[in-house]
C-alpha cells in the first residue's frame, strides 16, 4: 500500500518529468506563454510497463527580466504550482542554461509538499536535451505514525522546437533509478525506472 502511495503522489504532484522549452529565455519585457501534456509510464516489479491512465496538464508563463534571464508560472499534474527562474549563460551556436523550478502542490487530505528541480538545458533552435535532478518531500500523518517520504530523482530528456514564434515541443524524457525513503524505515527503496513522452507548444515572440 505504501508503494502504491508513493508512486501515486510521484505522479500526481509536480516533479516534472519533461521540460517542453529549449535553452533560450524569454526576451527582456516580453512574455512567452505554454502549454503541454504528456503521459508517463514505470516499470512494475516484474519489469511489465504500466502506463498512468491519464495524461497530465502543463501550463506555464515566462517574463524576461533581464538579457538572457527570465522568470516562469507554471501549473503540472494536479494541483502543482511553481515559480522558475531560469538563465540562460551560453548563447552561441550552442546554447546553454540554467532553471530552478520551485513547486509546491497539495491534494485533499494531505499537507502542502514541495519539490525542487534544477536543470541543465543544451541546445540549438531545433533540438535540446538535457538533465535534472528532482528532490522531492512530503511528510504527513498515516496510521497515528507520522510519515516522511523523500528522494531524489535523476532525469534526462530530448525534445525539438518547430517554429519560430509559436513552437511545437515534442519530448521525450527518462526519470533514472532512484532511492526514496518512507518514514523511519531504515532500507530505501529503489524507484523502477520511468518515461514520459509528451508535446507542448510555446508561443515565444
Amino acid at each position: 500500500m505504501k508503494r502504491f502511495f508513493v508512486i501515486f503522489i510521484f505522479l500526481t504532484s509536480c516533479i516534472t518529468m519533461n521540460v517542453f522549452e529549449g535553452p533560450d529565455t524569454t526576451k527582456k519585457g516580453e512574455a512567452s506563454f505554454g502549454i503541454g501534456v504528456s503521459q508517463m509510464a514505470f516499470l512494475d516489479e516484474e519489469n511489465k510497463t504500466e502506463f498512468l491512465p491519464i495524461p497530465f496538464p502543463y501550463f506555464k508563463g515566462r517574463y524576461g527580466i533581464a538579457n538572457n534571464i527570465d522568470i516562469g508560472f507554471r501549473y503540472v499534474g494536479i494541483m502543482g504550482f511553481g515559480i522558475d527562474p531560469k538563465f540562460k549563460f551560453l548563447d552561441k551556436e550552442l546554447k546553454a542554461s540554467l532553471s530552478f523550478p520551485f513547486i509546491l502542490a497539495t491534494w485533499p487530505g494531505l499537507p502542502v509538499w514541495y519539490t525542487f528541480e534544477p536543470t541543465l538545458i543544451l541546445g540549438t533552435d531545433v533540438i535540446y536535451f538535457g538533465s535534472k535532478f528532482s528532490y522531492f518531500s512530503i511528510g504527513f500523518e498515516w496510521d497515528d505514525d507520522s510519515v516522511g517520504i523523500y528522494g531524489v530523482f535523476p532525469s534526462l530528456f530530448l525534445g525539438f522546437t518547430l517554429g519560430k514564434k509559436l513552437r511545437l515541443c515534442p519530448e521525450v524524457s527518462f526519470c533514472l533509478p532512484a532511492k526514496i525513503r518512507i518514514g523511519k524505515e531504515e532500507k530505501e527503496l529503489l524507484w523502477r525506472p520511468a518515461f514520459s513522452y509528451g508535446i507542448g507548444i510555446l508561443y515565444m515572440p
